[in-house]
């Protein structure tokens, strides 16, 4: 059975290495006070258009903070060439929600 869970829509047009570490920065501040621990995190990433290796990282590093609390992450609304990217680098098939 699937946990709840709660949605946080990113705001982020790209996340890439300019971008990453605010990003990063910005995501764990709403785990923090929107996500208990009895719920998972929905990403919505529908207004992210770009996605390089440095994003993919950060995604990596929110993964893991979350699974030390014992939540998990997920991704809705990704763009075809994001989706695309996170496909690439071996992480879709275990965060992408269609």
């Amino acid at each position: 059975m699937e946990r709840e869970a709660v949605r946080i829509k990113v705001p982020f047009d790209a996340l890439d290495f300019g971008a990453a570490s605010e990003f990063l920065r910005w995501v764990l501040a709403r785990v923090h006070t929107e996500a208990p621990p009895e719920l998972d995190v929905v990403l919505d990433l529908e207004d992210v258009e770009f996605v390089m290796a440095a994003g993919v990282q950060a995604l990596l590093d929110l993964e893991g903070v979350l699974g030390e609390r014992g939540q998990s992450l997920r991704v809705v609304g990704s763009a075809p060439i994001v989706a695309r990217v996170l496909d690439i680098c071996g992480v879709a098939a275990r965060w992408t929600v269609p």
